[in-house]
């Protein structure tokens, strides 16, 4: 197609020239020489057009199979790496952490491990120390007499038993109700005592029949929990805060296993001390505890060194802490004759700064004298 085009123009490229190179009457005219100039600029821009719009013809087989076989290309060099549109989209998600294990901490200075939800179930297995680490086991919301039991696993020796579940005592990093419901093992029963029988006595005077004599056993003596309060200085300022003994408008200390008649003023501890405030916010509440944020104890000698020093959060609020239920007693004999905080133990007279911290309102502070003699 592209060679008879070329043919067509060289053709009429000729016939112009030799018009034009011709003379004689016979000889085309200057405007017709024009008019054929014209027509073959004409014909050669059609040429050259068909020519820019025809196909390429395809390369000889034998063209295309040397190309082929003898330059590689870069697929066969290389490894075909794919597009980031064929690349699956990397998962976005990040991985799901697994649920911490529950677990709790003993936060008081001491907690008994019972064989049973109650301190009913005596004698305790063990003590458990300060963050002693227990695995929860199983729940009891009502145990023996009283209170919230959980049922654990201690950490360190693997040993089970029961445990107070009061906010003084154990913090756990789950709901307690969520635990599986316990099952008590059966309460203890008091053994029986037992008691001679001692046969009837007969009296037989002469002609007289004395009945039987029976001996009764001794009736139980009822166990009553002695407890003095004695007042103390301070408290002014915030006179919704203190308790309803009704002693000194209940600006007042507990004294726990101690009756009235032993109480002196000063008071004096020989062999073991211990002493508690009760108090509450009474614009919060009537309870023991209700509103209040905090009480800290702080005792000095009276040299004015301060030997012992503790913050309770939890009712009841014990100079020394508390176990369950009753407050820890500080047994001189039994700590090398040493405050808690390793200060020795010297006789005299002590001073008790009582500081009560309300979740509203105003601190008052409560000061109090003993003395300590060995």
């Amino acid at each position: 197609m592209r060679q008879s085009q070329m043919g067509v123009v060289l053709c009429l490229m000729l016939v112009g020239l030799l018009s034009a190179a011709c003379g004689g009457s016979n000889s085309p005219t200057s405007s017709e020489t024009n008019r054929v100039a014209t027509r073959v600029a004409e014909e050669i821009s059609v040429a050259a057009t068909l020519t820019a719009l025809a196909p390429r013809a395809a390369a000889p087989p034998a063209l295309q199979t040397r190309a082929t076989t003898s330059t590689p290309t870069l697929a066969a060099i290389e490894p075909a790496v794919p597009s980031a549109a064929t690349q699956a989209p990397a998962s976005t998600a990040a991985p799901t952490d697994a649920p911490p294990a529950a677990s709790c901490r003993v936060i008081t200075a001491g907690l008994n491990l019972r064989p049973g939800p109650g301190t009913v179930y005596a004698p305790p297995l063990a003590g458990l120390a300060r963050d002693a680490e227990l695995r929860p086991l199983s729940f009891v919301a009502r145990g023996f007499p009283a209170g919230q039991w959980i049922e654990v696993q201690a950490i360190s020796n693997g040993r089970q038993g029961w445990v107070s579940a009061g906010q003084p005592f154990v913090a756990c990093n789950v709901a307690i109700a969520s635990l599986p419901a316990g099952v008590p093992p059966p309460t203890p029963t008091p053994a029986p005592t037992t008691i001679p029988i001692v046969p009837p006595v007969t009296i037989v005077p002469p002609a007289t029949t004395v009945p039987p004599l029976t001996i009764l056993p001794p009736a139980s003596p009822t166990v009553t929990v002695q407890v003095a309060v004695v007042p103390v200085d301070g408290s002014d300022g915030n006179q919704n805060l203190g308790n309803d003994r009704g002693v000194n408008s209940g600006r007042s200390l507990m004294l726990p296993g101690l009756a009235p008649y032993e109480i002196s003023t000063p008071m004096i501890f020989r062999d073991r001390i211990v002493f508690q405030a009760e108090v509450f916010d009474k614009s919060a509440g009537q309870t023991d505890g209700a509103g209040i944020e905090s009480v800290t104890f702080t005792i000095r000698d009276e040299n004015g060194n301060q030997v012992h020093e503790r913050t309770e959060r939890n009712a009841g609020y014990c100079v020394f802490g508390g176990g369950e239920p009753d407050c820890t007693v500080w047994r001189f004999s039994e700590h090398g004759n040493k405050w808690p905080g390793g200060a020795k133990l010297q006789p005299g007279v002590h001073d008790a700064q009582i500081v009560i911290t309300p979740k509203n309102g105003d601190a008052v502070t409560w000061f109090w004298s003993f003395q300590i003699e060995r």
